[in-house]
């Protein structure tokens, strides 16, 4: 059980409950320990039977409000309802809204979830709300399991694009999108596929898996375009009734999920790999984000391709003043000295700030640990100078960058800080493109370097 594996992992006892039915069916909760004062994490993956779970937790969060628990934190490894984020149709609910009220008047503080279905749902909660994000754990097995060689990741529907991109970073691949017309609930056609996958190794991508629809025609539409193989990475595994079947009678020649529903590690189908993300939880519940922001200080993930992630805390003043010393735009080459509780001197760069919607205060920070001997991918800034001397503006032209980064791969100590394009030789209507850039043998651009990087237009 998911639940007994995070209990192991945080060295923690599972409080005892007695979860029942009166004679009508009512669900019938009682906390069996004593909660008064502490903060307390309630696991429920709202699945399969979503009315039957959704309400049990919100009669627990009530029980345990009543019986003086200091915090309560829904700890959800799947957000049902999550689907319906919008009005598509006249007369149509947004259940994802109403979950995260319902949640809210039952009591609970904090929410940490997975791969909501939608980042706006976050937006949806006036509670903080930690989506975690499952790729780096997928991605530590992946790099494993026969990835290399010429692969695309393609986003089985509009809608998850952000984690095939995210995905194909990781991976160093390119990425392509399978566009959808759903016909009802059950049924959809995939209409069109943009990107190419002829001579490629596909990995489909998706939140969630529950008629197995979508991913099959996804991997039919990749096949007939000449896709080689057709892998699929989903987060949640809800596989309803026929969902096996379409997936074993499609051209998925492999698939992978993560535990977050419960009984995912049961289901027999060929070829079928279950990755648990278990330790994503644990790493959020250790971080005990509250405290750590209350003291102003900032929780931080370090992420490295030779250990698995480590949590620690960043001194919120030091690295906000660090920020004000930083040129606009060069963060991402700036490299940074973390001191982790054994003192050990680690040098990262920044991945990811996360910060609150309405106060723009950093609330979380993503590091990459950099070894001497890895080579890592940075977006390097472009900056130009000869800006004055510039004849095209001297006739009145404006200087106009098209591309702010160029994507490259190096050696932690062949990293460049910055790339510098000279535009003072340059005309109206003139442009310098990514090619005129000079850069160092050791250094590998992994961008198109054809693309117009700045041009010289007329006001």
């Amino acid at each position: 059980m998911f639940a007994n594996k995070l209990a192991d992992k945080l060295g923690l006892p599972l409080t005892n409950v007695d979860i029942g039915s009166f004679p009508d069916n009512e669900t019938r909760v009682r906390v069996l320990d004593d909660v008064q004062g502490d903060s307390v994490f309630i696991l429920q993956s709202i699945a399969i039977d979503p009315d039957r779970y959704l309400m049990q937790l919100m009669i627990l969060g009530d029980a345990l409000k009543r019986s003086s628990a200091k915090e309560l934190t829904a700890v959800l490894p799947y957000y049902a309802y999550g689907r319906q984020d919008r009005r598509n149709k006249k007369r149509e609910p947004i259940t994802a809204k109403l979950v995260a009220d319902l949640l809210e008047r039952a009591g609970f503080d904090r929410v940490i979830t997975m791969d909501l279905h939608t980042d706006q749902v976050e937006g949806f909660f006036n509670k903080p709300v930690e989506n975690l994000d499952p790729l780096s754990t997928f991605f530590s097995y992946l790099k494993n399991d026969d990835v290399d060689g010429d692969w695309v990741v393609v986003a089985a529907d509009i809608g998850s694009i952000k984690r095939a991109r995210n995905l194909a970073d990781m991976l160093g691949a390119e990425v392509a999108t399978v566009f959808k017309h759903r016909i009802d609930s059950f049924s959809v056609k995939a209409v069109a596929l943009m990107g190419d996958v002829k001579a490629k190794r596909v990995i489909l991508v998706d939140d969630m898996c529950t008629t197995a629809e979508t991913l099959a025609k996804a991997s039919i539409l990749c096949r007939s375009k000449g896709a080689l193989e057709v892998r699929a990475l989903v987060t949640h595994g809800l596989f309803v009734e026929g969902a096996k079947d379409k997936i074993e009678n499609s051209t998925i020649d492999k698939m992978y999920i993560s535990d977050t529903i419960p009984g995912v590690e049961k289901i027999n189908i060929n070829n079928l790999q279950v990755i648990s993300v278990v330790g994503d939880f644990v790493r959020s519940i250790e971080k005990d984000s509250k405290r750590i922001r209350r003291e102003g200080n900032i929780p931080a993930v370090i992420y490295s391709s030779k250990t698995e992630a480590e949590s620690l805390t960043v001194n919120g003043a030091e690295f906000r003043a660090a920020l004000r010393g930083i040129e606009k735009g060069g963060l991402s080459t700036v490299v940074f000295t973390l001191v982790d509780g054994e003192e050990r001197a680690m040098k990262v760069i920044v991945k990811d700030i996360q910060y609150n919607i309405t106060s723009y205060d950093i609330i979380h920070l993503d590091f990459e640990l950099l070894h001497d001997d890895n080579l890592v991918k940075v977006n390097v800034p472009i900056r130009f100078n000869g800006v004055a001397a510039c004849a095209g503006v001297k006739l009145g032209g404006v200087v106009r960058q098209v591309i702010r980064y160029c994507k490259v791969l190096c050696l932690p100590a062949d990293m460049p800080k910055e790339f510098i394009l000279d535009v003072s030789n340059l005309g109206l209507k003139q442009a310098l493109r990514l090619s005129d850039i000079e850069i160092s043998e050791k250094v590998r651009p992994l961008v198109d370097m054809n693309e117009v990087a700045v041009v010289i237009a007329k006001r």
